[in-house]
């Protein structure tokens, strides 16, 4: 007599179990189709009280599992709205952003950070086609944090115009430095919602690449 009830609550395929809004029986259906089948059950064949507790422990489950999902659904919309708010009070801020791109006009600077000693630090200045324009060497770097300094020139002293490329090679003991990283700082002009992307100079790059808010 338990069959369709059982069928349906335990049930493996997940799309059998949905949201309230979209389930063809919803919870309270099932405890009315149970309590039918308990009325009108067969006198000669009573259903098994195991099976009884079975069926009801499984009902309890799936009236969890409609909660959770409703419980899931509130909770992004929570954080799709807080993402939205940090988003927008970007506008006019000076942030800090993995990227490593640097402007000619000085709108956007960029910065790198060595996690131990340099014996030589090579400061290489790209193109869009992938062409070093520019490389600056330094030698005698200690661990820490510095701010690129370029004139926005090429190597034969041609003054270039745009957005290019920052990267920073390291060495100590004639290897490679691992874990050296570039960012680029910037004053945010505009914020898309959408796409949850901010935008400083003409560059735009993800929300999330935002590693630090300096003012």
């Amino acid at each position: 007599m338990l069959t369709q009830v059982s069928d349906i609550l335990t049930t493996k395929d997940s799309s059998a179990i949905q949201t309230p809004e979209n389930t063809a029986l919803q919870k309270d259906d099932f405890l009315k189709l149970l309590i039918a089948q308990i009325q009108n059950q067969d006198p000669t064949d009573p259903m098994d009280s195991k099976e009884f507790t079975e069926q009801l422990t499984a009902l309890a489950q799936l009236e969890q599992s409609y909660n959770f999902t409703d419980t899931l659904k509130q909770f992004g919309d929570v954080i799709e709205s807080l993402n939205k708010t940090n988003i927008v009070s970007l506008l006019g801020k000076k942030v800090k952003v993995e990227d490593g791109v640097i402007s000619t006009d000085g709108s956007i600077t960029a910065e790198y950070t060595l996690p131990q000693d340099a014996e030589l630090v090579k400061v290489q200045i790209v193109d869009s086609s992938g062409n070093v324009v520019k490389e600056i060497e330094i030698p005698g770097q200690l661990a820490g944090n510095y701010t690129i300094s370029w004139d926005g020139k090429d190597n034969y002293g041609n003054q270039l115009s745009g957005v290019y490329q920052a990267k920073v090679i390291a060495y100590s003991n004639e290897e490679v430095i691992d874990g050296v990283n570039v960012y680029s700082v910037g004053i945010v002009n505009s914020v898309d919602l959408q796409d949850e992307t901010v935008t400083f100079g003409n560059v735009e790059v993800p929300f999330d690449s935002v590693v630090e808010v300096m003012g």
